[in-house]
């Protein structure tokens, strides 16, 4: 974590030296922002579900519903699955960020983004 070094100690390195620092500022930054958009969704959360089972309703009304059951049982839990794989990422990037966070109060950081937590 960059944030060990105050703006004095970083004003007093080479060149080199603070390019390398702010180098690594900008990743954990850019880290940062990724895990916070993973966390607040997943891609096709409505869209493909929507989709699926439109065509699945088409498909049943035009072949018979009793034809169908084996197919809707099977769409059934591929999108169980679908849910559950990005249910779990947004659990991930939501253990990360709190790891994160928390490293980052145990050094003193505050971070201008997150709202500040009530002391317990």
């Amino acid at each position: 974590m960059i944030g060990i070094l105050s703006k004095e100690q970083v004003a007093k390195l080479s060149p080199a030296e603070q390019e390398l620092v702010a180098r690594l500022a900008l990743d954990e930054a850019r880290s940062r922002r990724a895990l916070l958009v993973k966390a607040k969704g997943y891609r096709g959360i409505l869209l493909v579900p929507l989709v699926v089972c439109t065509v699945m309703m088409g498909l049943g009304m035009w072949r018979g519903w009793t034809a169908m059951l084996p197919y809707l049982v099977l769409l059934g839990f591929a999108l169980m699955q679908f849910h559950v794989r990005g249910v779990n990422s947004r659990i991930d990037a939501l253990v990360k960020l709190l790891d994160f966070d928390r490293l980052s109060d145990s050094k003193g950081q505050v971070d201008s983004d997150v709202p500040s937590r009530p002391q317990s």
